[in-house]
């Protein structure tokens, strides 16, 4: 706990003991310390909507229920798209792939060398939870524990868990002439939630728990980098002028990445113009 409260402190994030009705929700025999900090949760739809405002903004065409089947290089980038079960081919002059679980599938299909990626089916359980616990957000720190926060799109809460989170996990095996889309796996994955397993750990450090009622899951093939196993950290993956130049894969890990790829782009904007 003093580890945790020094790094706040080095960081400058505001951290503070947590008042005595909060602390008081946890299990003191496997909690040493409760502290109050700052977290925030955000909603899909907004961000939804004000990306789609700034996309209008700068006249951006949008093209949905559209997948990039594959490129191919030459004076021009032609970009294959199926939409409707019907072939469309666009001309650009740079490419990027920012299609995340998705990258290599573009990649493979054009026969360009595929990026070492791992995946994992991951589950995030949405509950109701009981009153006690309303108006905040809960995270035990630093091991396979759990975190409780609110999911504005849907007015509850989501429970994901280190250990039961993810599901299964695999690799893209880049010497494979063989290969499988994450989505293919994913539309077949039968889906069976870990919520009873979740929760029942989870009580064990912040007993309200028990009490949270199961909703719905939200599913996804989580993507990282295979050095990223270790520290759980979230690198952005940039790969400029990959086997070709103005082809560009792009693979963040965490919803703040967007930032980093725009200080990138800022300082190689030389290149795109």
């Amino acid at each position: 706990a003093k580890q945790y409260a020094e790094f706040c402190t080095r960081i400058g994030a505001d951290i503070e003991d947590a008042p005595t009705h909060i602390s008081k929700l946890f299990n003191s025999q496997y909690i040493e310390k409760v502290f109050a900090v700052v977290e925030c949760a955000f909603d899909s739809h907004i961000l939804r909507d004000l990306m789609l405002d700034r996309i209008k903004a700068v006249n951006v065409e949008l093209l949905l229920n559209t997948t990039v089947t594959k490129i191919q290089n030459g004076k021009y980038f032609n970009v294959e798209l199926n939409k409707n079960n019907i072939t469309v081919n666009v001309k650009a002059t740079h490419v990027f792939n920012c299609t995340y679980s998705n990258l290599n599938f573009i990649n493979y299909n054009s026969n360009i060398e595929l990026i070492p990626l791992k995946y994992e089916m991951t589950e995030m359980a949405l509950v109701d939870i009981p009153d006690e616990l309303k108006g905040g957000a809960y995270t035990v720190m630093c091991g396979p524990f759990f975190s409780l926060m609110p999911f504005p799109t849907r007015n509850c809460y989501s429970l994901s868990h280190v250990r039961y989170t993810p599901h299964y996990e695999w690799y893209d095996n880049v010497n494979s002439k063989n290969y499988t889309s994450p989505l293919s796996i994913y539309d077949v994955d039968q889906k069976q939630t870990a919520f009873k397993e979740m929760q029942l750990d989870s009580q064990r450090y912040l007993p309200a728990v028990a009490n949270c009622k199961y909703i719905d899951s939200v599913w996804e093939v989580k993507t990282v980098l295979p050095l990223s196993e270790i520290s759980d950290s979230r690198p952005i993956l940039f790969k400029m002028n990959y086997i070709y130049k103005n082809y560009h894969c792009i693979m963040g890990g965490k919803l703040d990445n967007v930032y980093d790829v725009i200080t990138i782009l800022d300082n190689n904007k030389d290149l795109f113009l």
